[in-house]
């Protein structure tokens, strides 16, 4: 089952230049570790953009009527992501797949005008083949204005209703999954998805492990046979007690020789034995070697497995943290209203600098902070303060629970 997947997310001038220098690959510290650089020459421009800074606020100079200054949050630019899931993908030709991403690109220009959409690139260096494209939200008239364009849930669910409809007429195979409003989901961020895209590939690798292990304990067990067989043939050469009762000797009175008589169908099995076995001495020090080789192969596909497991722990310790991170922003944005009605924007101002300091700060900073709120007493701290102690004790839960695991995971390993 794969679907036609599209996210979108809102960029200002703070954060364009970053998204321009992750999507062209301009620097050779990638924070997301799916990246293969030897697979980017892989990547292909749909939309040529020297510069996406330089693009954008050119397009905003020339078309943007407002008689007023924009502000510096402003959306500048929506990021749009177009992709379904790698098996879909694996089963395209590269023709096919240029056109999956052809229409999607045809699809934001139909969506948010020609002029609008400013980039897209594909990537073909990470797990899963996917476009980055980018639109500026500006009106007919001028207007910088996202809800224009897209208004709240229902707008999104229209427009990825639209995209749908418009990828299943060229592939067929795709599916419309259930909307956030059937659902009562949200869509998660870029980098969450990456995790749940690496895990699933993580998965097939290790079922793919699995299978090949079962196939060579199987080979194992015939080359086993085998040698057992070729064994109990090496045995025969030996059986001279046998043999040696069907053979007569008689010595020449006048000359140091003697003859051998014997039965014919004796005499041809051992000339046979005589040829065949050292044929059957190579066979079986060829298998013995095969089977230490199967023991070698075996012995790295756990080692492999541990290492995908290993992996598989640290990303699911990401999207924990992900999560709580997540929990925290929630909290923050509910309690904000009340804040200001409480205590006035400026020492809301002063309480989100608070904390912003100690979800940005370093290690050492953080730990500062950390303690000199725990000096005061709980009366006297502040919500800010008291977020920070709610963050400070999840996370101490987290560490507890991913601790357990590991344990848990290194005596699993101790076992085999």
């Amino acid at each position: 089952m794969s679907y036609a997947i599209m996210r979108l997310e809102k960029r200002n001038s703070k954060n364009i230049v970053g998204m321009f220098r992750h999507n062209e690959r301009k620097t050779e510290n990638h924070s997301n570790v799916d990246i293969n650089k030897e697979l980017s020459y892989l990547n292909y421009q749909l939309i040529d953009c020297e510069s996406y800074s330089k693009k954008i606020n050119r397009e905003i100079e020339e078309r943007y009527k407002v008689n007023k200054s924009i502000r510096k949050d402003a959306v500048l630019c929506v990021e749009v992501l177009f992709t379904s899931d790698k098996e879909f993908f694996d089963k395209l030709t590269p023709e096919e797949e240029r056109k999956y991403f052809e229409k999607s690109v045809e699809f934001l220009k139909e969506q948010f005008g020609e002029k609008n959409v400013v980039f897209a690139t594909v990537h073909k260096d990470e797990t899963t083949p996917h476009l980055h494209a980018g639109f500026i939200p500006m009106t007919d008239d001028g207007r910088l204005n996202y809800k224009s364009f897209v208004n709240g849930r229902e707008g999104l669910i229209k427009l990825q209703n639209e995209y749908f409809k418009k990828m299943v007429e060229i592939f067929p195979e795709l599916e419309r999954g259930k909307n956030a409003e059937e659902t009562r989901a949200k869509h998660i961020a870029n980098q969450e998805y990456k995790i749940q895209q690496k895990e699933k590939s993580i998965e097939l690798q290790l079922e793919q492990i699995n299978k090949n292990a079962m196939e060579l304990e199987e080979k194992k067990k015939k080359l086993e046979a085998e040698k057992e067989r070729l064994k109990l043939e090496d045995e025969k050469l030996y059986e001279l007690d046998n043999v040696l009762k069907h053979i007569e000797e008689k010595k020449k009175l006048f000359k140091n020789e003697t003859i051998v008589s014997m039965d014919k169908e004796i005499y041809k099995s051992l000339v046979k034995y005589a040829r065949e076995g050292e044929e059957y001495l190579k066979k079986l020090l060829k298998l013995e070697e095969n089977v230490e080789k199967l023991e070698k192969e075996n012995l790295n596909y756990l080692v492999e497995n541990k290492s995908l497991s290993d992996r598989n722990m640290v990303l699911e310790s990401k999207k924990i943290s992900l999560e709580l991170e997540l929990q925290e922003y929630r909290l923050l944005s509910k309690n904000l209203g009340e804040l200001l009605q409480d205590i006035g924007y400026d020492k809301v101002l002063e309480e989100c600098q608070l904390y912003s300091k100690w979800k940005n700060g370093n290690r050492l900073e953080k730990k500062e902070l950390e303690n000199k709120i725990l000096e005061k007493d709980e009366k006297e701290l502040n919500k800010a303060e008291k977020m920070i102690l709610k963050g400070l004790e999840e996370k101490n839960n987290w560490e507890k629970v991913v601790a357990r695991q590991t344990r848990g995971r290194d005596r699993g390993g101790m076992e085999r």
